[in-house]
Order: structure tokens, then C-alpha cells, then sequence
């Protein structure tokens, strides 16, 4: 279990919408810490890709077109719509 302390703002607004939504503060603060973090691993995921991608574009190897893999791989554009 972790202790929070909010300021007297935000603690004012979750009770606000406590009150509206008949949730409880704490289930409020739960899926806003979610929302959050889930955000944050996203953000995390694509600087990754983005690193990921200057290193291959600073290697001077070639990719693979989409649709080769793809006939590869055995499908087709039509397979994954």
C-alpha cells in the first residue's frame, strides 16, 4: 500500500467527482495513476523505436519492403485487414 498526499486542489477535484460518478476517491486516484503510467509506457516504447530506428538507419543495412515479408511470412495484404 502506498500513501499519497494530494494537494488541497486535487483532493477538492477527485471529492467533486466522487460525488458525480458515485465512485470512490481511492478508485479514482487508482485509474488515474493507471492512465498515467500506461501513458508514461508508451512514451517510453517509442523513444525506444525511435532509437532503435536511427541505429538501423546509421548501420547502412537494408529492410525488408512490407509486402516481401509479408509473401515470406505466407499471407497477404487481404490477411491482415
Amino acid at each position: 500500500m502506498v500513501t499519497v498526499e494530494l494537494s488541497e486542489e486535487f483532493e477538492q477535484g477527485f471529492s467533486v467527482l466522487s460525488h458525480e460518478t458515485g465512485r470512490s476517491v481511492g478508485d479514482l486516484i487508482h485509474d488515474a495513476l493507471e492512465c498515467f503510467l500506461e501513458e508514461w509506457q508508451d512514451k517510453q516504447d517509442a523513444i525506444l523505436a525511435d532509437r532503435l530506428l536511427q541505429e538501423f538507419e546509421e548501420s547502412g543495412e537494408s529492410g525488408i519492403p512490407f509486402e516481401e515479408l509479408l509473401k515470406e511470412s505466407g499471407f497477404t495484404l487481404d490477411d491482415i485487414r
